[in-house]
């Protein structure tokens, strides 16, 4: 521990073992409030987000508009486009949504890890929209998006059975988008082109 002065006042700080308090532990320390407090770094963290929390949302939904009009540009279509962005938007909805019904803690940086989501899932995305629009081997583009998205899963889906909160979470939230976006993109995606009728790439 150490001891801490400011002005007239003195605290100690020190650290408790373990990674979280029981409930017993937590009730003692609860009853001496205000002069205990008891913190951790995740908490830290998020108090921080949360004086950043609005500037991050807004800065995310601007990078999905940027991305939006870069796919404009590419395919000269709404349709394409927004067909693209479809694997991006399932795995940020499944994934608040597995979030939100499971115990997992969601910190400043699991919030932040939406955007390996967005990025790795557009990718996909592009990749099976042009395989289908170009008329060439979409069953050999579904199998690259495949194993791309295993591996990706194999690499964060480890982080996800890690100990450490912040770790914990990163996995969870870039594991369940990856999944998502990786089965949007080689089913969702190709059943809506067959809708739209966009079998090969037109003038």
């Amino acid at each position: 521990g150490a001891m801490v002065r400011a002005g007239g006042e003195a605290a100690v700080l020190t650290f408790l073992p373990g990674g979280h308090l029981d409930d017993r532990a937590s009730a003692l320390l609860a009853g001496m409030r205000p002069d205990v407090v008891v913190t951790s770094r995740v908490e830290v963290m998020n108090r921080v987000f949360e004086s950043v929390r609005s500037e991050v949302l807004r800065l995310i939904a601007l990078g999905l508009l940027v991305v939006l009009t870069v796919l404009l540009l590419r395919y000269r279509r709404i349709g394409p486009a927004v067909v693209s962005m479809v694997p991006v938007a399932s795995a940020c909805v499944l994934t608040a949504g597995v979030l939100a019904a499971s115990r997992i803690e969601v910190n400043a940086i699991a919030v932040l890890a939406f955007t390996l989501i967005i990025g790795l899932g557009m990718d996909y995305g592009i990749f099976v929209v042009d395989a289908i629009d170009r008329g060439g081997h979409a069953g050999l583009t579904g199998g690259a998006v495949l194993f791309s998205g295993l591996t990706t899963m194999a690499s964060f889906g480890a982080l996800a059975l890690c100990r450490s909160p912040v770790l914990e979470s990163i996995g969870a939230v870039v594991l369940s988008g990856i999944v998502a976006s990786n089965l949007a993109a080689l089913f969702l995606v190709p059943a809506l082109k067959a809708l739209a009728g966009g079998g090969g790439r037109r003038g």
